[in-house]
């Protein structure tokens, strides 16, 4: 039968229509990130064309090698639809602070595209970022299109209607609304609760409870990984470090694989998530992909994620308990095939830090190691790598010991390991249903050719949620807003979502939307359930 698209309606359904004329106040709504309200802004002037233009002669080419070169706080250059920029002085007064830090050394064009689709005055940002133009980037392409009727009608739709918002309310800013600092409140009390209970009674119960603060504690780092829950830099820095660090996640991976690849590619070919959440040796995920005899049982494993992350997840190895037994499992199992960099090991998302699929010097000077020519590389030091397993038991080594003394070194192990898995899994259950819904449209590469923001749309899914649910999730399931503005505000994501749903129906685009979390899991269960069966016997 044919499929319909299930249209939602939205508390804001009737007002979004209204929002069309521009709001001319001064506020400066998604400056942030590369960009956040300075000069990286005006590369949006840029792109308006699609395609890069010939450098005139004379102007100095460089490599993604010569970028690498270029990397440090002292010496830091970015290259933004094939212009090269050297920001050393820019990038330490910054206004989105030190994520300008993660543009170096790969292609930041969509980065700073989707960073800086709410600026008001980009003519202004372009006139400062010329001081800072220095060359062209020698062959680059550009990966997707940003400038279509579709697009430019999304976005000043949405612009207005978020300027009007932020100057007329005083609860909203760009970056930050009063109804998740009580969701980040209540979050904190329930994981302050649960530890005191433990240290108190020692019953596994309240393990359970720290392990869903855990769970809402992960989805705060995502936010906070992205800018969009506190206007200070400083804030969503603290909050994005400590809510993946202490998870285990490790902030560069985290930032890495999410922030730099998953939300530029979307489950396209360059997004180093998608091997993470459905590795292929498993699941089976696009029509063109070829067929295994496993494949036929994908719809089963599809069931059985949050049980196998529940187990893979609990393998906490940078914090305690775990982290006492890794210098001897992680290489063994590694070894052994168990371990594999850049994938899961099992058939369910993967809850651990990711590792490099490439070292540096594996990178040709034209590969920014951001999946051209599927090779990932993330970029850590020693000194960071310290920092992540110092603040994975900043908190979990102190609880260990003290419950250990208390209770039994056993139990305590027992109980911690329970507390990561049920993260891992009530985690891993919602986030399968973010991409992979049965009529999401999956293209493998991204072209000049494509607009990027059509793209997101089909490829993601908006569900809506009760407010309790949604307030302490902070808007993790608007991914079909949250993959268009990444940066804004948890609430401002729920409020504009009618506005995008609106659009779409206009220009005939896809929009996957779902009234409730069963029915986006019954849809994620038909996907795989439709390419579990052989090519050849499905067309007999």
């Amino acid at each position: 039968p044919q499929k319909t698209v299930v249209h939602l309606r939205w508390p804001w359904q009737r007002a979004s229509s209204s929002t069309g004329r521009a709001h001319s106040t001064g506020v400066s709504v998604g400056l942030r990130a590369l960009g956040g309200g300075g000069a990286a802004g005006s590369m949006c002037k840029n792109n308006e064309t699609d395609s890069a233009a010939p450098a005139a002669p004379g102007v100095k080419r460089y490599t993604y090698a010569d970028l690498r070169a270029h990397a440090s706080r002292d010496d830091f250059w970015i290259t933004v639809n094939g212009k090269v920029y050297d920001v050393t002085d820019f990038a330490r007064r910054h206004p989105g602070g030190d994520i300008i830090y993660e543009a170096a050394a790969i292609d930041a064009t969509i980065l700073f595209e989707i960073h800086h689709n709410m600026v008001r005055d980009l003519d202004k940002l372009h006139a400062v970022l010329g001081k800072h133009y220095i060359g062209e980037l020698d062959g680059w392409q550009h990966v997707a299109g940003f400038r279509t009727p579709f697009s430019e009608e999304l976005l000043q739709r949405v612009r207005a209607y978020v300027h009007q918002r932020v100057d007329s309310c005083w609860w909203i800013g760009s970056r930050w609304d009063a109804v998740t600092f009580l969701g980040i409140l209540a979050n904190i009390s329930l994981a302050a609760f649960a530890t005191f209970m433990i240290l108190t009674t020692g019953n596994l119960f309240f393990y359970h409870v720290l392990g869903a603060s855990m769970a809402f504690g992960h989805v705060l780092g995502h936010a906070a990984n992205h800018y969009s829950l506190f206007q200070s830099s400083f804030l969503n820095k603290a909050f994005s470090t400590v809510c993946t660090n202490l998870w285990g996640l490790r902030e560069q991976y985290w930032t890495f694989s999410h922030l730099l690849s998953h939300h530029c590619y979307n489950y396209a070919d360059r997004d180093y998530m998608i091997e993470q959440h459905v590795p292929t040796r498993y699941f089976r995920t696009r029509p063109e992909e070829p067929w295994q005899p496993i494949n036929a049982h994908q719809h089963i494993l599809y069931k059985w994620a949050p049980v196998m992350a529940f187990f893979m997840g609990a393998l906490r190895w940078d914090c305690a308990p775990w982290v006492f037994i890794a210098p001897v499992a992680v290489p063994l199992l590694t070894r052994v095939g168990f371990l594999r960099q850049g994938e899961s090991s099992v058939a369910a998302p993967q809850f651990l830090a990711s590792g490099s699929t490439h070292a540096l010097s594996d990178l040709s000077p034209h590969e920014d190691g951001v999946g051209i020519n599927k090779k990932f590389h993330v970029r850590e030091s020693w000194l960071q790598a310290a920092w992540s397993l110092f603040v994975a038991n900043i908190f979990f080594l102190p609880l260990f010991l003290y419950a250990g003394s208390k209770y039994g070194f056993v139990w305590a192990f027992l109980g911690q390991t329970y507390t990561f898995g049920f993260q891992s899994a009530s985690i891993v259950k919602h986030l399968l249903v973010q991409h992979l819904s049965e009529d999401i449209i999956l293209k493998p590469t991204m072209e000049e050719g494509d607009d990027w923001y059509k793209m997101q749309i089909e490829a993601s899914t908006s569900v809506k949620t009760r407010v309790v649910k949604r307030v302490m999730s902070y808007g993790i399931n608007y991914q079909i807003e949250h993959h268009l503005f990444p940066c804004m505000c948890p609430q401002l994501l729920h409020e504009v979502a009618p506005i995008v749903q609106e659009v779409c129906e206009k220009h005939g685009v896809r929009y996957n939307g779902f009234p409730d979390l069963a029915s986006a899991e019954e849809s994620v269960y038909l996907r795989f359930k439709n390419l579990s069966v052989k090519p050849s016997e499905k067309s007999e």
